[in-house]
């Protein structure tokens, strides 16, 4: 299997391919240009994209990242929106409030590393491809953005999972060379 700079690299190498292909498509059908912030933006995800699916290995990039910005994000939450301390209705400090941030943040991890699937499971499949480029499409579109970046940003994503998806299935890594199957 392709490793995390193969999925990179192959990300950054056919996202232009891939906007060539949807801005053609979309002058067919005479549809929207997305924005050229949007287009920048498009290879950031496309390229991110492009090794999503193995947010499921212990071992990837992406999968610590994650991790760390779900409990990064779980303690600035707590602390700052008092959800358990409310609650539990405690008058404590901001220290031991800080603590208990700290407490659940931390549990969070153990959830997010007990919620994500083996490696190769259900995420490696299209069905979460086209999931998570909805979820991309319906967030970008839930902030406000114009209906024709959503569909961009959407479709973009999609395509970067499923080239993962195709590595995948038809390279394997020896020695640091990519070769067929």
């Amino acid at each position: 299997m392709p490793n995390f700079n193969s999925h990179v690299r192959a990300g950054v190498f056919f996202y232009p391919i891939v906007l060539y292909i949807y801005l053609f498509i979309i002058r067919l059908v005479n549809f929207g240009m997305p924005s050229e912030k949007i287009i920048a933006w498009g290879f950031f995800i496309f390229v991110l994209s492009s090794d999503m699916p193995d947010i499921d290995h212990n071992h990837s990039l992406l999968h610590k990242f994650v991790k760390l910005l779900v409990v990064s994000s779980v303690v600035y939450f707590e602390f700052t929106r008092k959800v358990i301390v409310t609650f539990f209705d405690l008058q404590i400090g901001v220290y031991l409030r800080f603590l208990i941030s700290l407490l659940v943040g931390l549990f969070s991890g153990v959830l997010y590393e007990i919620l994500i699937p083996r490696h190769r499971g259900p995420l490696h499949t299209i069905w979460a491809a086209l999931i998570y480029g909805g979820i991309i499409f319906s967030g970008v579109y839930y902030f406000g953005f114009q209906l024709e970046n959503a569909i961009f940003l959407g479709i973009i994503s999609t395509a970067g999972y499923i080239l993962h998806l195709l590595m995948d299935i038809f390279l394997v890594e020896k020695n640091g060379r990519l070769m067929k199957r």
